[in-house]
């Protein structure tokens, strides 16, 4: 059963979802049992307004409300071009009447953001440029986009820099053949010919979608056959995302804990009642709440670590308001047993310590995560991060963290935040989740060939006696220059007198090694 239909409990007044419907787990003696329940479901109120929703899900209510509310800021935004105009007049500047028209305005934006990509393009082709694509796919109003990124030397200057380069609708749908046309025509607007791009378009980074990634007719794949020199990267930062749900999936305890959380979640995102009890149960004990959201879904290293950051803050007023739904005279049978569980899972000694260790790791990923997305983070300093929080992660199995440290203090004094907790097991083993994130981070980013070629281009890694530095990295230098079609011996001899002289003035180290690539 679709998890809308979880979510019906409290919204209509008579509408009641068993947990077995719910979780699709409903069981009978024998087919005729079944089917009496089947029956007996199909002319309920339950599935009269799941079917309600699901009709009103289907006519697109939202994209279409949408779109009227885009249409009305995009007119406002331009009905104003119109007084802009008429002041410029009265300044004295001779003005025509394309100049009051809407769709005149969005032809010369479009015009004058085109003069601006060819402007960056004819930089890049005087500089020689090497250049890297990041490619996304999204759907917005019901249409889908192709976001598309640049990374190169746009200001002439020898660095390099990650600029926004197109959104562009895909008219033809979202196959490989459909985005391929799509960049290709991007790119070939902008007068980025094939020629130029054979030489230097080197990467390209995806997240892992088989349109992305086919090996028969992936859109990396079409690109490699126009473009020999590419190579091709899938997103660090989606696959942490990856890497974290593969390893949730292993940690059964991490279920159970979601579930509670989720709970939370439905219980004051739909019902106001809820959450202005929420809120009057934070004012007693000055809390100032934060946001409890979703968790363990799609971004759900930063989404997670807030939801869990709220929980955990606003702990005290959350136990305030279950002890007050429970013992609530006007609310059902049912809604009071509903308070009294969440409170007694709430205020057990095992969800402390879930709570801590989760966060704790969370803690960690969220920062990883954020600096990966960091237009300045090289793939170098990228791979580093991630080594680095994979050691933390490694002596969180012997040092508790921060919230484990406070989570151990309270089960000592048997109170949290001055609530009295509860002796229960934990269901997450923190040594057993932070294993399975650990081997998930390591096999999902191991060190692949160009991680091994580039890591001699960071000094970080140079070995610190000078006589183990001599010839430190040559082999993966040169090797690098084949892959790039520039001169080996020339790349060899610049690194040489950068690592050795602290010379980084070579022509062909500057031209393709640069360190912020």
């Amino acid at each position: 059963m679709p998890l809308w239909q979880k979510c019906l409990c409290g919204v209509q007044k008579g509408v009641q979802v068993a947990e077995e419907w719910a979780s699709g787990e409903v069981t009978a003696k024998d087919v005729k049992a079944m089917r009496k329940k089947i029956y007996k479901h199909r002319d309920s109120l339950t599935h009269k307004a799941s079917t309600d929703i699901q009709q009103q899900k289907e006519k697109e209510v939202l994209p279409t409300l949408t779109e009227t509310l885009n249409a009305k800021v995009l007119l406002e935004t331009f009905s104003k071009m119109y007084g802009l105009v008429e002041l410029q007049e009265m300044n004295g500047v001779k003005t025509v009447s394309c100049h009051k028209s809407d769709h005149s305005w969005i032809n010369i934006i479009t015009h004058i953001a085109n003069k601006m990509r060819k402007k960056i393009v004819s930089t890049i082709k005087s500089a020689g440029s090497w250049i890297c694509l990041t490619v996304d796919e999204s759907t917005a109003f019901g249409r889908s986009y192709l976001i598309l990124y640049l990374r190169g030397d746009v200001t002439g200057e020898g660095e390099t820099e990650n600029i926004f380069w197109d959104l562009i609708e895909l008219e033809e749908g979202t196959t490989a053949d459909a985005i391929y046309k799509a960049l290709k025509k991007s790119l070939l607007e902008a007068d980025l010919d094939d020629a130029y791009l054979k030489s230097h378009l080197i990467c390209i980074t995806t997240d892992r979608a088989s349109v992305m990634t086919g090996r028969q007719s992936g859109l990396i794949t079409r690109l490699k056959k126009d473009y020999p020199l590419l190579e091709s990267i899938h997103c660090l930062a989606h696959r942490l995302e990856l890497s974290v749900s593969d390893a949730l999936k292993s940690v059964t305890g991490c279920n159970h804990f979601e579930i509670f959380i989720s709970k939370l979640y439905t219980l004051y995102h739909q019902s106001p009642k809820n959450a202005r009890q929420l809120s009057e149960a934070a004012s007693q004990v000055n809390i100032c709440l934060l946001k409890i959201g979703h968790i363990f879904t799609i971004r759900w290293v930063a989404s997670s670590f807030v939801t869990l950051q709220a929980v955990r803050r606003d702990f005290p007023a959350l136990v305030a308001q279950m002890k007050k739904g429970a013992e609530d005279g006007s609310r059902s049978d049912i809604e009071r047993k509903k308070f009294s569980g969440l409170l007694n899972r709430l205020t057990c000694i095992g969800f402390v310590n879930d709570l801590a260790t989760i966060k704790d790791v969370l803690r960690e990923l969220h920062s990883l995560s954020l600096k990966l997305q960091k237009r300045s983070t090289s793939f170098m300093e990228a791979t580093r991060e991630i080594k680095m929080t994979i050691e933390v992660l490694k002596a969180f199995k012997i040092t508790p963290g921060k919230s484990m440290e406070k989570a151990a203090e309270a089960v000592q004094v048997g109170e949290f935040k001055q609530v009295p907790l509860r002796s229960s097991k934990e269901n997450v083993n923190r040594f057993l989740f932070l294993q399975a994130i650990i081997n998930s981070l390591s096999s999902r980013m191991p060190d692949t060939n160009l991680t091994k070629i580039i890591t001699p281009l960071d000094p970080l890694n140079w070995p610190k006696s000078r006589e183990s530095l001599v010839l430190f990295g040559e082999k993966e230098i040169h090797d690098l220059a084949k892959m790039l079609e520039v001169p080996s011996r020339e790349a060899v001899e610049d690194f040489r007198n950068w690592k050795l002289n602290n010379d980084q003035n070579g022509k062909v180290l500057k031209k393709g090694f640069s360190t912020n690539d």
